[in-house]
C-alpha cells in the first residue's frame, strides 16, 4: 500500500514537471519582421490601461500615421508588449535604402474613445508625447517604451535601436 502511494506521488510530480516544461516551451515568442518590414516593439510601461496608441512617423521619403488598439475595443493593458510594422511596399517610400531614422511621435488615447481611421480624437482625451528618433533598418526591430500616467504625463524612450545599439532618448 505504501508503494502505491509513493508511485502515485512520483507520477504526480513527474506530470507536473512535464506540464510546466511544456508551458515554458510554449510561451509566445516575439514576431520577427521580414526583410521588407520595419518593426517597432513597444513596451506599454504605464501606470494605467489606455484606450489606444496612435503612432505618427516620418523619415527620409515617408510619413504616415497608424496605431495600435484591440479589435474588440478593450483597453490596452499596462505591461503589454505592442507590435507596429511598417511595410516597404505599403508605405510607398521614395527610396527605402536611404531610410536610416524614423521620427516617431506617440499619442496615448484614453479608454472609451472609439478608434477611427483618421486618428482624429477629442483633444481632452489625447496625451501627445515628445517625438523619439529611431535608427531603423528593414528586416529589424527597434524596441521602445511608453511610460507614465495620465495625471503625470507620458514619455517615450528608445530602448534598443534596430542596429542593436542600446540608446537612451526621449
Amino acid at each position: 500500500m505504501e508503494k502505491g502511494r509513493l508511485w502515485a506521488r512520483a507520477l504526480a510530480v513527474l506530470t507536473a514537471a512535464v506540464g510546466l516544461a511544456a508551458l515554458m516551451g510554449c510561451q509566445a515568442t516575439e514576431p520577427e519582421p521580414t526583410s521588407e518590414e520595419l518593426m517597432l516593439v513597444i513596451d506599454l510601461d504605464t501606470e494605467d490601461d489606455i484606450g489606444l496608441l496612435v503612432i505618427d512617423y516620418e523619415g527620409e521619403g515617408v510619413e504616415g500615421s497608424g496605431g495600435v488598439s484591440n479589435a474588440d475595443k478593450t483597453v490596452l493593458r499596462r505591461g503589454e508588449k505592442l507590435f507596429f510594422t511598417l511595410d516597404k511596399e505599403q508605405e510607398h517610400y521614395d527610396d527605402p535604402d536611404k531610410l536610416e531614422n524614423l521620427t516617431v511621435r506617440f499619442s496615448v488615447v484614453d479608454p472609451g474613445i472609439e478608434p477611427n481611421i483618421d486618428n482624429v480624437y477629442p483633444a481632452e482625451s489625447v496625451s501627445p508625447l515628445e517625438p523619439v528618433t529611431v535608427p531603423v533598418s528593414f528586416g529589424e526591430s527597434a524596441h521602445l517604451a511608453v511610460r507614465g500616467s495620465r495625471p503625470d504625463g507620458y514619455t517615450a524612450e528608445l530602448l534598443k535601436a534596430a542596429d542593436g545599439q542600446t540608446k537612451a532618448a526621449s
